[in-house]
This record gives structure tokens, C-alpha cells and sequence, in this order.
């Protein structure tokens, strides 16, 4: 039952964390694109600042949080850059589409 409601804690802290955290790095990218012309709303962002957050969570947030796993861990070297990597490129790419 303990186990439960702290999982219910958990998701409902990663979504309020997910809307912030899209909520701050799209306001960033709009003042930032914002001074060469008028930003359009655009999918690609969104994805990109997704897969931002992805890293940030399992990285580093999930430790904090009120449900702990005997399987958390941080994501690997490899996958942490790669994710950052395609995240940056679909940000940037939809600046100039």
C-alpha cells in the first residue's frame, strides 16, 4: 500500500517536474529565437525538450523523489550524449524551419 501511494507521488511529481521544466526551456528558446524573428510553434522543439528532460530525470531527478527502486540508475555515457546530441540538432533544426 506504502509502495503504492509513493508510486502515485512519484508520477504525479515527474509530471508537474515534465510541464515546468518544458514550460522554462520553451520560454528560454523563445527569447533566444525570438531575436532573429518571430518563433513558430513547433513539434520538433517540443521533442527536443523532451528528450532534455528525459536525461535530466534519469540522471539526476529520480534520486530525490519519494519512490526508490532497487532498479533506478543513471543512463549511460553513451545513451546521456546521444540523447543531448539529437535533442540540441531538433531544437536548432526547427529554428529555421
Amino acid at each position: 500500500m506504502v509502495k503504492g501511494a509513493a508510486f502515485l507521488l512519484e508520477l504525479a511529481r515527474i509530471v508537474v517536474l515534465l510541464f515546468l521544466t518544458l514550460f522554462l526551456l520553451d520560454g528560454l528558446e523563445r527569447a533566444v529565437f525570438g531575436t532573429f524573428g518571430e518563433p513558430r510553434p513547433s513539434l520538433l522543439r517540443g521533442v527536443g525538450n523532451f528528450a532534455l528532460f528525459v536525461v535530466l530525470y534519469r540522471n539526476a531527478l529520480q534520486f530525490n523523489g519519494w519512490y526508490k527502486s532497487e532498479r533506478s540508475r543513471r543512463l549511460g555515457r553513451a545513451w546521456t550524449m546521444g540523447l543531448i546530441l539529437m535533442a540540441s540538432g531538433a531544437i536548432l533544426s526547427s529554428a529555421w524551419t
